[in-house]
């Protein structure tokens, strides 16, 4: 009968990830997953590979006004990324734990800007699935805790996606539109 397909369609009980009391939690235990992954790899506190090394010499060797000239052995990175390693070194001493700081920090923010990100633009089970990819995925939980700026790329990269659907979308005032139009 037609009639019981269309109401069938119609249905306006929510499904159960519809609902923001099954949703919001099940990211929140995705979320906690992706972090707690990216600092079990951080805490493996492996050493430095070739490439990682080479930009560490840079900066434990360098001035922060010598970050800004050409590096040595062939790196580059972006200036504000070896000026932040270059404050993390004078804060928490020349470790390698001390240099993958940042790019930990910046792991660890891109897991809940990307829920936040999936949450906006998917629907409630799309964007649960995806923010569990994301928060599993190997390269940005083997990024978190590398000497490289790679981490600090999908952080700043999901942040400026996540501010411009704010921003098109109408949910900032007007200060935060002229904060984002900025970024």
């Amino acid at each position: 009968h037609p009639e019981q397909v269309a109401s069938a369609l119609e249905d306006p009980r929510p499904g159960l990830l519809e609902r923001r009391g099954v949703l919001y939690p099940a990211v929140g235990v995705v979320v906690a997953l992706g972090l707690a992954l990216r600092a079990i790899q951080y805490a493996a506190d492996r050493s430095l590979w070739f490439d990682e090394s080479m930009l560490a010499l840079n900066v434990l060797h360098r001035s922060a006004a010598g970050l800004t000239e050409t590096l040595d052995y062939a790196q580059a990175a972006p200036l504000g990324f070896l000026e932040l390693e270059k404050l993390a070194t004078h804060a928490f001493g020349d470790s390698e734990l001390a240099l993958r700081a940042l790019p930990l920090l910046c792991g660890l923010a891109s897991v809940p800007l990307f829920a936040a990100l999936a949450l906006r633009l998917l629907r409630p089970a799309t964007a649960l699935l995806a923010t569990l990819v994301f928060a599993c995925a190997a390269g940005p939980v083997y990024y978190a805790s590398e000497v490289k700026q790679y981490s600090g790329d999908v952080a700043v990269a999901i942040a400026l996606t996540l501010l411009a659907v704010l921003f098109l979308d109408g949910s900032l005032s007007g200060r935060a539109q002229i904060v984002a139009s900025l970024a």
